[in-house]
């Protein structure tokens, strides 16, 4: 396995460890259970390190399409899987719209849909700058609202930043995307 395909693999173990963390989180109060830490220092590294594969695989000169579809499926793990494990705690019921976390969900499966149609032609349709800051941004948030559950409460006003800001970026990617396809595939 190529070195950049394994940095992806330890994301994706990362991101799993972190989401089983959030499955087994009980319904609590900010900050009344230790978990979250583990969660969020989970989140914190698999985020971190997203930029490292695409650069290791550049500066290796070890590019593939099952990197191209292997690094943004972990991304998808990571944002997805995290948001709709927070929607089930009582402290993000007023931080956390799920109207919200169903359009990124549902932006991340169309995408996720152009992308292998794109790639099934031969062609490549990687992340581009709009997708790679709606990550960053989405990141954040998880990262945030996390923080937030761990008892960090001064974060409230950087979660609520970081979801609009992610919702924003979320459909600019969509419909920049889909301007992309639009050229490639026969609608």
């Amino acid at each position: 396995m190529k070195v950049a395909n394994q940095i992806t693999f330890g994301r994706l173990i990362l991101s799993v460890g972190a989401i089983v963390v959030l499955a087994i989180h009980p319904d609590v109060d900010p900050g009344g259970w230790e978990p979250t830490w583990i969660a969020f220092w989970l989140i914190f590294v698999a985020a971190s390190t997203d930029a490292l594969d695409g650069y290791v695989a550049r500066a290796m000169g070890e590019t593939s399409s099952f990197g191209r579809l292997f690094d943004p499926f972990v991304d998808k793990i990571l944002v997805c899987g995290c948001l709709i494990l927070l929607l089930r705690l009582e402290s993000m019921r007023e931080l956390l719209p799920a109207w919200i976390v169903v359009v990124i969900v549902a932006r991340e499966l169309f995408v996720t849909s152009l992308r292998g149609m794109v790639e099934a032609q031969g062609r490549d349709f990687g992340a581009d700058r709009l997708g790679k800051w709606k990550m960053v941004a989405q990141c954040l948030l998880v990262g945030h609202l996390v923080a937030y559950q761990g008892g960090w409460l001064w974060t409230e006003s950087l979660c609520i930043f970081f979801l609009w800001l992610s919702l924003a970026l979320t459909i600019l990617s969509a419909v920049n995307y889909q301007r992309k396809a639009w050229h490639v595939l026969d609608y």
